[in-house]
């Protein structure tokens, strides 16, 4: 998401193998203090032709919390991707996460109803791009 999602400051693959990535990520967020952590995200495509993909906190993997960051010890989520007549596709997008430290519920859900169709407008861009125009950074 960090082409187009404003509070990803930093996002690094620290592995990667068939199916699967290891990724770090620093939120750089309003109001409260930065957050960090590490993902695992697994992605593959069911008999049916939908794709999936799953991420969750993996924080033995990665660095070990950074100096002026809250870690974020939960966060999971995952996509569903099923093609729809015409060159539609139904997605839907789940996540949970928690974001550790002191953080008053009425914000968290007030941030998330703002970003979350900023995302799914980031992603419609992303793939209407010609492939040889998407950058790997996307």
């Amino acid at each position: 998401h960090g082409s187009f999602n404003k509070h990803i400051a930093f996002s690094k693959v620290l592995d990667r193998g068939p199916g699967w990535l290891l990724v770090y990520q620093r939120l750089k967020l309003p109001v409260i203090s930065n957050r960090d952590y590490t993902l695992r995200v697994t992605w593959g495509k069911r008999a049916d032709g939908s794709r999936w993909l799953r991420f969750s906190t993996a924080a033995k993997r990665g660095p070990g919390p950074q100096r002026g960051y809250v870690r974020v010890n939960k966060h999971r989520g995952s996509w569903l991707l099923v093609s729809r007549p015409h060159g539609r596709t139904f997605a839907r997008y789940q996540v949970s996460i928690h974001l550790g430290g002191w953080v008053p519920g009425w914000m968290a859900r007030s941030g998330t109803k703002k970003e979350l169709p900023k995302l799914f407008v980031g992603l419609r861009r992303l793939v209407e791009l010609p492939p040889g125009k998407r950058s790997a950074k996307q």
